[in-house]
């Protein structure tokens, strides 16, 4: 009856929940998602049409600028055309460059019109007369200015010609990319002709287009871009542009700068020319607006749908959850264990089923306690016996009674007149102090150079004459005040004397100095030898070992493991250098920093 009543409940429970799930997904989940969509793709579409209006608004005032300058540019070539002075002094030869120049110095309409419309930059007449040379807006035309792409064009047409030009300033230098109108005048009296060029001004066009919020690129027919992107000289409109049609026109999404951005292009046919001007402005804030503004709605859309998804997850676990409370609680008793929870949620029927549970097991649960007291007495009796083990501590030697067995044997051998054997004694004491008392990470250089020259002092009375050493420290530097890894120099010597002396029979000299370098602050303790040296190949072969973590031979472990201490420690500009003669000798050089805050270790 007990597991009939159980599952009962447990169908009641999920029958309930899916209930609650079917009209939260009926009556909100659905409707609200689609609503939602629904105001979301509106407003997307608002945004994207209000941004195409603006940039289509902007499109129309720049296109309106240029059609202003290009007509104003046209106006004036017509005059220029028609000034009978100017035919004069075209189709005039002149005896002398200074009666070209005086005759040319007289003209001084150029000047009014430079003076007067702040749109042109620069006016040029170039003539074929050869009686005339370069002077002022004079210029001769050369066989090089006749291979130019822009004067054959120009030369052979009638029509009004707009291009793009590299230009540069009066110094020769700042190359910078112009709007070029060019126009062939007839030189009747001569059966020649000359070519008036005028360059549009940038910064005039600046002055009228700039617009802090959309950016404007102009371009004319396949020339390069003149305005919009002056640093770079040799970009074209990356769009896909239908040069054959007449208005081309283009609106909608593109890529600018690898970003998304909204474009809107459009073409104007200055008047009486068959040339095309591309207009594009672009809107680079656009898409990123519009794309923020969405993802507030769709954080909006999901705020609605799941906050109330959790309200009904929430009190359907929440019944569902004291059910399964007292099914496990019940089946814990079924099973000898009535050990239950005392709190039960809630006021209702299965709270007083769970209160009839709880006096049920009272008197058992007072059973449970003293079991439990049992064991706990039992582990105290497990740790009492665990306390025979710090006995051990007191069988340790202590290290004074090496040092005085050490000095009974020095001083045995001075009684016996043994010199050297009470030396040997009294340094391999000192040696072993060291050893024994250096269990910091750092020493100071001091102490580290009078325990290598202990060491090398020993290995010289076992080698006699095979090994010398001479320890150098630059004059002003304080090696009690300069600290260092302890036991770094000592595996480099003992290197240098097992492999570099190996073959050495008398004259062998270590040599350690330690000096600075101011210029990268640095300190250098260099450990040099006069053994055998290193091939080049043995000695890339070394510095392949001491830098890669494969595993080595011990011939170059301490060296590695060197170089792994000083990188890990002071950075990886520090650790060793190795130069190698054969037959001449090694230096092995630690590279330290001069200043260094162990604090900061």
């Amino acid at each position: 009856m007990l597991s009939f009543h159980v599952n009962f409940k447990k169908k009641i429970t999920l029958k309930i929940k899916n209930q609650l799930y079917t009209v939260y997904l009926l009556g909100i989940l659905i409707p609200v998602t689609i609503v939602g969509c629904y105001l979301i793709l509106n407003t997307r579409s608002l945004l994207i049409k209000h941004h195409t209006a603006q940039i289509n608004s902007d499109n129309i005032r720049v296109r309106s600028i240029i059609l202003d300058v290009t007509t104003s540019v046209k106006n004036i070539a017509d005059e220029i055309f028609s000034d009978n002075q100017l035919q004069e002094i075209l189709s005039t030869t002149y005896g002398s460059k200074q009666e070209a120049n005086a005759a040319i110095g007289s003209y001084d309409k150029f000047k009014k019109y430079l003076s007067r419309y702040a749109e042109i930059a620069n006016i040029t007449i170039y003539t074929m007369n050869d009686t005339i040379q370069d002077y002022t807006n004079f210029k001769k035309i050369t066989p090089e200015i006749q291979r130019t792409e822009w004067y054959k064009e120009a030369s052979n047409t009638a029509r009004y010609l707009w291009h793009t030009r590299t230009v540069t300033d009066s110094k020769g230098i700042n190359p910078a990319n112009e709007l070029t109108f060019s126009y062939r005048i007839p030189i009747t009296q001569r059966g020649d002709y000359a070519l008036l060029v005028m360059n549009i001004s940038n910064n005039y066009l600046r002055s009228r287009i700039n617009n802090n919020t959309f950016k404007t690129i102009i371009t004319v027919n396949k020339d390069f871009i003149f305005y919009g992107n002056e640093k770079k000289l040799t970009e074209t409109l990356a769009l896909p542009i239908d040069y054959d049609q007449k208005y081309f026109t283009y609106s909608g999404s593109a890529f600018y700068n690898e970003e998304e951005a909204l474009v809107e292009l459009s073409t104007l046919i200055p008047i009486q020319s068959q040339d095309k001007l591309y207009i594009v402005t672009i809107d680079t804030e656009a898409l990123k607006d519009t794309k923020q503004i969405i993802l507030i709605c769709v954080g909006t859309l999901l705020f609605s749908v799941f906050v109330p998804l959790l309200i009904v997850i929430f009190y359907a676990n929440h019944f569902s959850n004291r059910i399964n409370t007292l099914r496990s609680e019940m089946h814990k008793v079924s099973k000898g264990d009535y050990n239950i929870i005392h709190g039960f949620t809630g006021n209702d029927e299965l709270s007083e089923v769970y209160s009839d549970l709880t006096t049920m097991i009272t008197s058992i649960k007072e059973m449970d306690k003293e079991i439990y007291e049992g064991k706990i007495n039992q582990q105290r009796l497990k740790n009492h016996q665990q306390k025979i083990e710090f006995e051990m501590l007191s069988s340790q030697i202590n290290p004074h009674f090496l040092y005085n067995t050490l000095e009974t044997i020095r001083m045995k051998a001075l009684s016996n007149q043994d010199k050297d054997v009470a030396t040997a004694v009294k340094l391999l004491g000192k040696y072993m102090r060291h050893n024994l008392e250096s269990t910091g990470i750092t020493i100071s250089l001091r102490t580290e150079l009078e325990y290598i020259e202990i060491y090398l002092t020993i290995q010289k009375l076992r080698f006699g004459d095979k090994i010398n050493f001479a320890i150098s420290i630059e004059p002003g530097f304080s090696t009690s005040n300069y600290y260092i890894l302890s036991l770094l120099i000592q595996p480099i010597v003992e290197n240098s004397i097992i492999h570099g002396l190996e073959e050495i029979e008398s004259n062998g000299m270590i040599h350690i100095n330690v000096s600075t370098d101011s210029t990268n602050d640095t300190v250098i303790i260099a450990v040099s030898d006069n053994g055998v040296g290193l091939t080049e190949e043995e000695h890339d072969k070394l510095l392949d070992k001491i830098h890669s973590r494969e595993k080595r031979p011990n011939s170059s472990i301490g060296l590695f493991n060197i170089y792994q201490r000083i990188q890990l420690c002071y950075g990886t500009e520090y650790g060793l250098t190795i130069t190698s003669v054969p037959d001449k000798g090694t230096t092995v050089s630690i590279i330290l920093p001069l200043h260094y805050k162990w604090e900061d270790l």
